[in-house]
């Protein structure tokens, strides 16, 4: 008799979903698991009425990530087949959920969605209008397994989430003659999703956000010396003294405290040389860890003192901050000179491009200020 009632019971068990399993079709999970939106039983962090849209839920981000695949547009072939291959990618590495592709008008797509982070926990955007806003906190440039991608990105983009009509034809071409737009994963402010463009017949990666939450990730809270970028502009032509003043100034009306100096080189000096560096990180007014030594990023530094994202060209003077400068042409003649170049960074880039990869002409442009 006990082995029949033994057998009967096994015959009736069912057993309850898992973390990360389908909820059974009742809409039921296990306490203290819940159903969320995207039909999985997942922890107290999500919505348990089984589905409905994003949950408002004690600071749980969304996750955002780019992939670590290339893709060709039509290997894509649409924005519901991009969005798809986004959730297969997550899946496949362990994170459930409903993801849409940073591709064509997202802003329908991300519905009420708010709050992302990189897998890796740092905050990527705070909040939706943010992010539509360019407030960028930490690049987008881990991938969904956790891997450092530091390059371009399919988007078709802009800033606002609006599409821009340059993605291949909604992704349905690979003619060279069609081109599509696209960003720079170590980007922020607008780089990030519309920093150049380039011909339907390559591959690139696409960017995924998760669109299950409408929260609020904790903001960063990094502690180091402070670097920002000037709201003003730094004119060569009365040497150095100037634009170390600007910094100065700038820092002292945002009530940041301490002693400033522009990472600028002469022909006598490296920019680096001029500042004091150690092992922790520069930290921008919004709290973002940025780089140790300006040669490797965390984040770019394209924050003002008093917290405005920018993006825009900073005088560097030399090709690299460990140099001096190689002659007047890199650096307005010791910045006593209106005429003539200068090598200069892209301030909202965490990379190579971000100190004196570029030339400019000696005209009115922002600096990178740090703190002493």
């Amino acid at each position: 008799m006990k082995r029949l009632l033994a057998l009967a019971l096994v015959g009736c068990f069912k057993p309850a979903p898992q973390e990360g399993f389908r909820c059974a079709p009742n809409g039921w999970c296990p306490p203290p698991l819940a159903c969320a939106s995207d039909g999985t039983c997942r922890g107290t962090d999500v919505t348990g009425d089984g589905g409905g849209g994003p949950d408002a839920d004690n600071g749980k981000a969304n996750l955002a990530f780019v992939t670590s695949m290339p893709f060709a547009p039509t290997m894509l072939g649409s924005y519901a087949g991009a969005d798809a291959r986004c959730g297969q990618l997550a899946t496949a590495a362990g994170h459930p959920g409903s993801y849409i592709a940073w591709l064509g008008d997202v802003r329908t797509r991300l519905g009420n969605a708010s709050g992302w982070a990189r897998i890796d926990n740092k905050p990527f955007a705070n909040a939706r209008d943010e992010l539509l806003a360019g407030h960028i906190l930490y690049p987008l440039r881990k991938d969904e397994q956790g891997g450092d991608h530091a390059g371009r990105v399919m988007t078709g983009v802009n800033p606002d989430g609006m599409a821009n009509g340059e993605d291949c034809n909604g992704l349905t071409s690979n003619v060279v003659s069609d081109l599509t737009s696209g960003g720079a994963s170590d980007g922020g402010t607008s780089r990030w999703t519309n920093d150049d463009e380039w011909s339907c017949d390559q591959t690139a990666a696409i960017y995924c956000l998760q669109i299950d939450h409408d929260a609020r990730p904790p903001a960063p809270s990094a502690t180091g010396r402070r670097a920002f970028v000037t709201t003003g502009m730094f004119t060569p032509g009365s040497g150095l003294s100037i634009a170390d003043m600007l910094c100065q100034n700038e820092a002292t009306a945002a009530s940041l405290g301490g002693s400033y100096r522009a990472l600028l080189a002469t022909t006598m000096l490296s920019a680096a040389s001029r500042i004091t560096v150690s092992s922790t990180p520069f930290a921008r007014p919004d709290g973002v860890a940025t780089t140790t030594d300006f040669i490797t990023w965390d984040a770019p530094i394209n924050v003002t003192a008093s917290g405005a994202y920018i993006d825009d060209y900073v005088f560097s003077g030399a090709a690299s901050p460990t140099i001096a400068s190689l002659s007047g042409s890199e650096n307005c003649n010791d910045w006593t000179s209106t005429s003539g170049t200068a090598k200069a960074g892209v301030a909202a880039r965490a990379g190579p491009a971000a100190f004196g990869s570029v030339p400019t002409n000696c005209g009115p442009h922002r600096v990178i200020c740090v703190q002493l």
